[in-house]
């Protein structure tokens, strides 16, 4: 059975896309393949069925280069390089999408611009707990597998089930495998494979997808990642916890980039008696903190609680402004005490 969105909301959804003229497509800072896949895919499905709106699409840092292959990844605006181009715009948006995140601060540099535009937005989001204040239509559903995901039902539900096209499904594919882990995450849904086998029945090359998104480390990064895993993970076996923790000076020694570290967090969980797993990784103004359960501990909560973060059960997501040593014994000395 496809998964079913409410009747009303689509209604609302269509009617909203048939009002405007301009569009403007936005998701989360630091962006993961959910993140540029949902948005990118969307932009697509609007091209083939919205001929009318003309569409631009935003992010507040930079594409990361392993999704760069994905159509329409030449254009995307970014927050980090083109501050300019953003503001104008929002400025000639009249109607506002974001996806893949569940609340404003999610957007970072731009979410001045965003609490402050004055028309209507929409939001397509898998996280638990979304804002709903900033949008006028909120189509939430935390038991799907991605946004990506989450924005196939919306098309197929608004234009049917034949709604992709190639560029749509490749990236929509791409933000499905990255969120799911290439399907190897909690997936008990059948409608995460539903979706993807519509994705698949067009000539993606999912293999291809697969090799861009997982098989794309340099000989920098692989050395990096073994340091990391040598130098800089510390393991409770008795508690199943491990963490990675990385400064600003390793980063620095390795010429490491933001995007260098994607993933890295999964290494702690490939040990069979690691439960969960963190990676705390130093930024000039911050720090950020990556979660990962492959249990039944929640570090949404554990996120939730400490931190002031989010995201799902078992993959959440945090910023500290504490400085790395700091951090690292508060959120070790938390975690352990959270897991006795």
């Amino acid at each position: 059975m496809p998964f079913a969105i409410e009747n009303k909301t689509i209604a609302v959804f269509r009617q909203m896309l048939e009002s405007a003229k301009h569009v403007l497509i936005v998701s989360h800072m630091h962006p993961d393949g959910d993140a540029v896949g949902s948005a990118l895919g969307l932009t697509h499905l609007l091209h083939r069925h919205c001929p009318h709106l003309a569409v631009s699409t935003m992010l507040p840092d930079d594409c990361p280069e392993s999704y760069l292959f994905l159509k329409g990844s030449d254009k995307l605006l970014s927050g980090a390089k083109n501050m300019e181009g953003c503001r104008k715009a929002f400025d000639e948006a009249d109607l506002i999408i974001g996806v893949d995140f569940n609340n404003t601060p999610r957007v970072g540099r731009l979410q001045e611009l965003l609490t402050a535009a004055r028309v209507p937005k929409i939001l397509i989001d898998h996280h638990p707990q979304p804002e709903t204040t900033q949008f006028n239509l909120v189509c939430s559903h935390p038991e799907l597998s991605s946004a990506s995901e989450l924005v196939y039902w919306v098309a197929r539900a608004a234009w049917g089930k034949g709604c992709l096209d190639l560029a749509s499904a490749r990236c929509l594919y791409a933000g499905v495998s990255s969120d799911t882990g290439s399907f190897a995450f909690s997936n008990e849904r059948p409608s995460v494979y539903e979706a993807a086998a519509d994705m698949v029945a067009l000539p993606i090359h999912a293999a291809d997808i697969y090799n861009y998104t997982f098989n794309n480390f340099s000989v920098s990064r692989m050395q990096f990642l073994a340091f990391c895993l040598n130098e800089r993970m510390r393991i409770f076996e008795q508690q199943h916890f491990a963490y990675i923790y990385i400064s600003l000076d390793d980063q620095k020694r390795f010429d490491a980039s933001d995007a260098d570290t994607e993933g890295f967090v999964n290494y702690a969980m490939k040990m069979d008696q690691i439960y969960v797993g963190a990676l705390i990784k130093e930024q000039p103004d911050r720090i950020r903190i990556s979660l990962r359960s492959k249990r039944d501990f929640d570090v949404n909560a554990f996120a939730r609680k400490y931190f002031e973060g989010g995201g799902h059960v078992k993959a959440a997501g945090a910023t500290s402004y504490k400085n790395l040593t700091e951090t690292v014994q508060y959120l070790e000395q938390n975690m352990l005490h959270e897991l006795a």
